[in-house]
């Protein structure tokens, strides 16, 4: 059984059914992220985190940005992280303190993404070889259950 934080998008709300999912065999943790509002939510959630000590960190879009973030602290998790919002993010955001670790996983890009263009993620991390990059063409920034699902089959 493998332990998973799962963090959803900003404009998600917490749960449903790609918790659902990932819940049946695993043991997650999928907290409600205020990402607008709640002073120091990533140092909270980095510290609930660090104790759960997960093997996978899976997120969407701002999630897939703290995902990003959180990984960078922690030497052997994998992320696999669906549209990260890695760069121009709305509002404020104070999370530019990497970790010591590199970020080793995969990101799942929506060729038909308009939010969060996938060739600027692309760009961006191209250089670290420890990301591989995984593109499909339904949807848009927000991710289908069923490419979800078959991800996680994939991946998990």
């Amino acid at each position: 059984m493998k332990k998973i934080v799962y963090l959803h998008g900003l404009e998600s709300p917490q749960g449903g059914p790609k918790v659902s999912l990932l819940s049946k065999e695993n043991l997650v943790w999928a907290p409600k992220m205020d990402y607008k509002n709640e002073e120091f939510l990533f140092e909270k959630t980095l510290e609930r985190v660090l104790s759960i000590n997960p093997d996978y960190i899976i997120g969407s879009s701002m999630g897939g940005y703290y995902g990003f973030m959180l990984a960078s602290h922690l030497k052997n998790v994998k992320v696999i992280l669906f549209n990260p919002a890695l760069f121009d993010r709305p509002g404020k955001t104070d999370l530019e303190r990497h970790g010591d670790w590199g970020v080793n996983g995969t990101f799942v890009l929506s060729e038909n993404d308009r939010v969060v263009p996938p060739e600027d993620t692309v760009n961006r991390v191209i250089q670290n070889k420890k990301i591989k990059i995984e593109i499909f063409k339904d949807g848009g920034h927000q991710i289908p259950y069923y490419t979800f699902e078959y991800y996680m089959k994939k991946f998990l």
